[in-house]
C-alpha cells in the first residue's frame, strides 16, 4: 500500500508528460551543415514552446532546440505564436568578432554554409547554426 501511495504522489506531482505535436511535413529545407545537401527542418509544438529538429547529413544524428512561443520576456522565445523560417548566408569571423567579441566554437565560416533564421513578431530573430565540433545545432540572438 505504501508503494501505491508513493507512485500516485509522484504521478500527481509531476503530472502527465506533454506530448509533442509535429507538423506532418518539413517546414523548411536548408544546407545547415555545409556539405552541399539540403536538410529538412521539422517543427513540433509542446505547451507554450516549439521545437526545431534537423537531421544534418554530415552527422546523420537528429538535433533539436526548443524555444518559447509568444513570450517576449524569454531570451529563447519569439514574440508571436507562429515561427517563420528563412536562410541566411553564414556570418564571417569578422562579423562574429564585432557582434560577440569572439568567434563561435564549432561554427564553419564559409560562403557555402547557411544559417537558419527564425522570426516571429517584433522580437529579434533567432539564428540557428550547425556546430561542427559537437555535431549539434547551436543558436544565438542579439
Amino acid at each position: 500500500m505504501k508503494y501505491l501511495v508513493f507512485v500516485l504522489t509522484i504521478s500527481c506531482f509531476f503530472g502527465e508528460a506533454a506530448e509533442i505535436k509535429w507538423d506532418s511535413e518539413p517546414v523548411y529545407s536548408i544546407d545547415i551543415d555545409c556539405d552541399g545537401q539540403l536538410e529538412n527542418v521539422e517543427l513540433g509544438f509542446i505547451a507554450k514552446d516549439f521545437i526545431v529538429k534537423v537531421k544534418p547529413s554530415a552527422s546523420n544524428t537528429p538535433s533539436s532546440l526548443q524555444f518559447g512561443l509568444g513570450q517576449a520576456v524569454r531570451q529563447d522565445a519569439i514574440c508571436s505564436l507562429k515561427p517563420t523560417f528563412q536562410a541566411s548566408v553564414a556570418y564571417t569571423e569578422e562579423e562574429h568578432m564585432e557582434i560577440f567579441g569572439q568567434v563561435l566554437n564549432g561554427y564553419k565560416y564559409s560562403s557555402k554554409c547557411s544559417d537558419l533564421v527564425i522570426k516571429g513578431g517584433e522580437c529579434d530573430p533567432i539564428t540557428i547554426y550547425f556546430n561542427h565540433e559537437t555535431n549539434e545545432l547551436g543558436w544565438w540572438r542579439l
